[in-house]
């Protein structure tokens, strides 16, 4: 039905004519899969017509006119498509949907950003139009550079809102999308939307497109996959360490292919950008890999430089008893052992010889060493007794999992599932008393120590480390996970060398 369109604007000299008047000079611009869009000229001024090629009353006329009406309500604001008129192009027996709109000179498909301050101009533009369109409840679902279109004084805004949701408390539902129709397209939106069916409209949906349109804006192409390419590795002018660091995180946690470990809405997105940016001291990760270097050899000097295995209890317990994880910035002191990354929030070291990790009693019976100026392939291994672990007593039974009440006496987890506890006849809520989570810990051999940017515990390093559990440590094998673990190099690691 395109080409009855075309066709007919031909035979018409270029000229149509609707309820506004008379169209003239119309000249192709833009093409779909079911529509077609013109430059022309009214009253003496530039317009755009968007022309959809359907006669029949589908889903997709419905849908053409409810994002007319829609957006109607939004094109006060700058940073959406202005939109002028909806009208019907009578062609014979047949009716073509038109929408009259403020001409644009082209979208961001094919745009090549020079420099940051394009870039940052970008992203600003991103966020204060996304965060308008989620305030007034409308989830775009399909973002990409065509929908993105620059105006004659460079100014960008949000388009294409046709398969948008829109909340129905502040706009008239003149489409309601089927249970099999396509909600996004296929390179820039989230992946829920492509592989289940019926899935309900989010907000976070918006935040996976942003974050690949930022992905693409700064490195020529999105992401999918592994090995992302960071944005230091791009070629941009006026470069913007600073920025690009903390923007560059802030992408890394938006395309994650799990919705719920993305950002909830495009606002959360920003101001955490702005947090990152407002930090008065950009954390040195090799000033934190020093750190904990200095801690070890502080009260084992000897290692440095060597593979090492240290199974004296008094020199284990003194190199545990210095490891201070209050020294360490926030979100800088990790462990790994192969079932994600872990942040230490507590350290500590007991006479009984419990080391406390967290939540985690722990047997420590050796300690693995090889610590050297690479200090981000720094090697800090626990290894940790796991057969013939005494449970936690009381007067009643034994268990692995419990809490420390009042750092008194020990209350099985197994008990508190009400909230409440009974102790010496007495029942006690649980939140009324010091609880202190605690678990004898037998699962893992290893644990991998160190900073946040440390190799050993990057994500990727995950799989490598739990093979490596269930093997027995020796000076050669350290030598090779060493050696396989050094380019697991950390993004700020990467960035800095």
């Amino acid at each position: 039905m395109k080409k009855e369109v075309r066709d007919y604007i031909k035979e018409e000299n270029n000229e149509i004519e609707l309820m506004l008047g008379k169209f003239t000079n119309l000249k192709i611009i833009g093409e779909g899969g079911n529509g077609l869009v013109y430059s022309a000229e009214f009253l003496g001024e530039p317009v755009a017509l968007k022309i959809l090629g359907e006669t029949n009353q589908s889903s997709k006329k419905s849908r053409f006119k409810a994002e007319f009406f829609n957006t109607m309500k939004l094109t006060e604001n700058k940073l959406i498509v202005k939109y002028y008129d909806y009208d019907l192009l009578v062609i014979g027996d047949h009716s073509y949907p038109v929408i009259v709109m403020k001409k644009y000179i082209s979208s961001c498909k094919g745009k090549k950003f020079q420099n940051l301050n394009d870039v940052k101009k970008f992203v600003d533009f991103l966020f204060e139009g996304m965060s308008f369109l989620h305030e007034m409840g409308i989830v775009h679902r399909d973002l990409k550079p065509e929908s993105i279109l620059i105006d004659k004084d460079g100014n960008y805004c949000i388009s294409d809102l046709g398969i948008a949701h829109f909340d129905t408390n502040n706009f008239p539902e003149f489409y309601k999308t089927l249970q099999n129709e396509r909600l996004a397209n296929y390179a820039f939106s989230a992946p829920e939307c492509l592989s289940e069916k019926g899935i309900s409209p989010n907000k976070n949906m918006d935040v996976y497109s942003v974050g690949q349109l930022i992905q693409w804006a700064i490195c020529g192409s999105l992401h999918k996959g592994t090995n992302r390419k960071r944005f230091w590795e791009c070629d941009l002018e006026y470069m913007d360490k600073d920025y690009l660091y903390s923007l560059d995180l802030v992408v890394d946690k938006a395309i994650s292919n799990n919705p719920q470990e993305r950002f909830d809405s495009i606002n959360d997105m920003r101001r955490e950008l702005c947090r990152r940016l407002k930090q008065k001291k950009v954390i040195d990760p090799f000033d934190e890999m020093q750190l904990l270097q200095e801690m070890i050899t502080d009260a084992y000097p000897e290692d440095y430089g060597e593979f090492t295995c240290i199974d004296d209890v008094q020199q284990i317990t003194a190199i545990l008893k210095n490891i201070k994880c209050s020294k360490f910035s926030e979100n800088s002191f990790w462990f790994n052992e192969g079932i994600g990354n872990n942040k230490i929030t507590r350290f500590e070291q007991f006479d009984n010889g419990v080391t406390l990790i967290n939540s985690y009693e722990l047997f420590v019976k050796k300690i693995w060493l090889s610590l050297g100026l690479s200090m981000y392939n720094d090697l800090i291994i626990l290894e940790i007794e796991t057969e013939n672990i005494e449970p936690f007593k009381n007067e009643e039974e034994s268990f692995f999992e419990g809490y420390l009440i009042d750092g008194k006496y020990m209350i099985p987890a197994s008990k508190t599932m009400s909230g409440k506890f009974r102790h010496q006849g007495k029942v006690i809520n649980l939140e009324e008393v010091k609880a202190d989570v605690r678990y004898r810990y037998t699962a893992k051999r290893y644990f991998f120590l160190g900073t946040r940017w440390t190799n050993a515990i990057q994500s990727i390093s995950d799989d490598l480390i739990n093979d490596f559990q269930s093997t027995d440590i020796n000076t050669l094998n350290m030598k090779a996970l060493k050696q396989v673990l050094s380019s697991n190099k950390s993004p700020e690691v990467s960035m800095l060398l």
